[in-house]
């Protein structure tokens, strides 16, 4: 028989193999897990449309055959709009590069006048030379993202398959648990696809009035590819901190090689009032504080799962990680785990955010309710 020691060093050593596993599987399997993450992510955002048509006495195949068109609508015109825009810097690269040649030579003799730096030779043949290869290099990653149509069918698969089959899976789920908890069992599962579910649809929300935001702005400010610049940064804001600084650094320097310096300040003053904007008043009202994570859980699980699976690994993070949290917070021995993981504060208490009441009725129609 195991001493109690023996038997706690067993079971440490078991947990810390598991989990092993666990990472060794998520790394190794990502190329099947991934796309089945996202199609099941993305059907509990649909659900609620398909059951609300659904429940107007429309077929269960339509209702779903109208969320599947609702995802190639807007994949397909995103697709189209950034090909676009894209296209459009392509064709005026040449200009770009002379652009940025001025706009260098310009750098180097401000530094000679105040610093005295010189340099030996003209920096031109350096740069045309390193930025001669920039469109098969863009043409390269058009092609990686052809290539991945594979995995875009595969996904809407998912989609399909997890909303026929939406019934089956969560009641599979709830028969996990033993008969006097499967009511428990229910509360949890639904309320982990509401979280993801909410977050989700609010995101989507935010970074499409974000963008339009932004396209307003360059637009009145003559920033060139303000289009293409406000959709690259509001996209990229889906990953929390990092995805701002990469969007809006890229956004600047394509600014400030096409326009000079006083449209790469323009682009940073945009870009700062709309994160006040969106912090503040779209977060809020939109979003709300569905998946309650704390920012250090936040900045982890990002770089945990962008770690594993790249970039998509750091945008599934944060409604992955919310999953979590509802299923510890709701388990009799993980609720301390469910606690680290939340941002409820020690005494327990939630207060909710403060939005002017003006905004709240200008938005209200947008939902995005406090949790």
């Amino acid at each position: 028989m195991l001493s109690t020691s023996n038997n706690t060093l067993f079971r440490t050593t078991l947990t810390v193999l598991l989990l092993c596993g666990l990472l060794a599987l998520l790394y190794v399997g990502r190329g099947f897990l991934m796309p089945l993450v996202m199609g099941g992510l993305l059907a509990m955002v649909l659900d609620p449309l398909s059951q609300k048509l659904q429940g107007r006495g429309w077929p269960r195949w339509l209702a779903i055959a109208v969320c599947m068109l609702l995802i190639f609508a807007i994949l397909g015109g995103l697709t189209w709009l950034i090909s676009w825009q894209a296209g459009e810097i392509a064709k005026d690269w040449p200009k770009i590069q002379d652009r940025l040649l001025d706009q260098l030579r310009e750098v180097q003799r401000w530094l000679n006048r105040r610093f005295g730096i010189t340099y030996a030779e003209d920096i031109g043949p350096q740069l045309k030379k390193g930025t001669s290869q920039l469109p098969q290099v863009v043409q390269v990653v058009f092609g990686g993202l052809t290539g991945g149509l594979a995995n875009f069918f595969l996904v809407l698969g998912y989609i399909a398959l997890c909303l026929i089959e939406r019934d089956r899976f969560k009641n599979a789920l709830i028969r996990l648990a033993p008969a006097g908890e499967r009511t428990e069992a229910r509360k949890t599962v639904e309320e982990a696809a509401q979280v993801t579910s909410q977050y989700l649809s609010g995101i989507a929300k935010d970074v499409s009035l974000l963008g339009l935001f932004y396209a307003i702005g360059f637009s009145i400010g003559g920033v060139p590819y303000g289009i293409f610049l406000a959709v690259f940064s509001a996209l990229f804001s889906i990953i929390p901190y990092l995805g701002n600084i990469l969007g809006g650094g890229v956004a600047m320097v394509l600014a400030f090689v096409t326009n000079g310096p006083e449209s790469a300040l323009l682009v940073l003053g945009i870009m700062a009032a709309g994160q006040m904007i969106e912090n503040y008043i779209f977060q809020p009202l939109i979003v709300g504080d569905s998946i309650r994570l704390n920012p250090f859980v936040t900045i982890a699980s990002v770089l945990f799962f962008g770690t594993l699976w790249g970039t998509f690994g750091a945008i599934l993070a944060l409604p992955l990680t919310g999953m979590l949290r509802v299923i510890f917070s709701r388990l009799e021995g993980t609720k301390g785990l469910g606690y680290f993981l939340s941002n409820d504060p020690v005494d327990g208490s939630r207060p909710p955010r403060q939005v002017p009441g003006f905004f709240q009725k200008v938005m209200g129609w947008f939902g995005g309710k406090e949790q």
